[in-house]
């Protein structure tokens, strides 16, 4: 038998939780940039930038933790690209070297041979404009073939309220096959790949909507020589958006190639 203890005048009920207890969910933005820190700087980086985004005030919580990935993710990245840089530098030095005393060995009157004069030169013909592909068309940029089937848009809400994403505006979520065609594994990253609209603005993909989404295989994934991956890549754009086209890229440093969507 239970009893029930009714609060005295000028107390406030007992509602079971501590007073200044938080009851808002941690990002997982936030968790895993902090993991892939340590795994895998770039992501890292990308997802501590998204978890400092989520974890404003009156958000999610873990902006801690958002804040340690960043910095670590920004620590490791320099080191890298130092060593980088040592190797890369090692390597030119001593090429110059050995060129030098090429130059040094040519007769001293080349330089006093006279000069051919310049063929006319002819103008220069246009080149067409490149067509766009479209929708189940295979496409390729670098190591990557793709292929995309389809954008489906008006979602504004990816998971749960407690344990998901909220969109902005809404989420369009492209549905896509990559392949690799390269004679090497390679990870794929949806966060490479944008969509852009009628007026050229440029949209990038919402990484951390696309942990909440099944069968998303968008994050970070390995794809080995001749294996496709069936994916979907979200993205959070403003509502009555007329998107147009989509860019993808095999890594974040390729040229890229467009694929209509209309």
């Amino acid at each position: 038998m239970s009893t029930s203890i009714d609060p005295q005048p000028g107390q406030q009920p007992y509602t079971g939780q501590p007073a200044g207890y938080d009851n808002r969910p941690t990002s997982v933005a936030a968790i895993t940039g902090l993991v892939f820190a340590f795994l895998f700087w770039p992501l890292g980086l990308v997802l501590s930038i998204v978890g400092i985004s989520h974890t404003k005030p009156g958000r999610k919580k873990g902006r801690g933790l958002a804040l340690a990935g960043l910095i670590l993710s920004a620590v490791f990245g320099l080191i890298g690209i130092l060593v980088i840089a040592a190797l890369a530098g090692g390597s030119s030095g001593s090429t110059t070297d050995e060129a030098a005393p090429a130059a040094e060995a040519a007769p001293a009157d080349a330089a006093a041979a006279p000069a051919a004069e310049p063929a006319a030169e002819e103008p220069a013909a246009e080149e067409p404009a490149e067509d766009v592909a479209g929708l189940n068309t295979a496409v390729r940029d670098g190591k990557f073939e793709f292929t995309v089937h389809g954008m489906e848009c008006g979602e504004t809400l990816i998971g749960s309220d407690a344990f998901g994403a909220k969109a902005q505006g809404q989420f369009c979520i492209v549905d896509l096959t990559v392949a690799n065609i390269g004679d090497e594994a390679q990870y794929f990253f949806g966060d490479n790949a944008k969509l852009i609209n009628a007026a050229g603005q440029e949209y990038s993909a919402d990484t951390e909507a696309a942990i909440y989404l099944d069968d998303s295989s968008s994050l970070m994934e390995e794809i080995n020589p001749g294996n496709k991956l069936d994916g979907k890549v979200v993205f959070d754009v403003p509502e009555g958006a007329d998107i147009t086209t989509m860019e993808l890229h095999d890594s974040a440093f390729s040229g890229g190639v467009q694929v209509s969507l209309k």
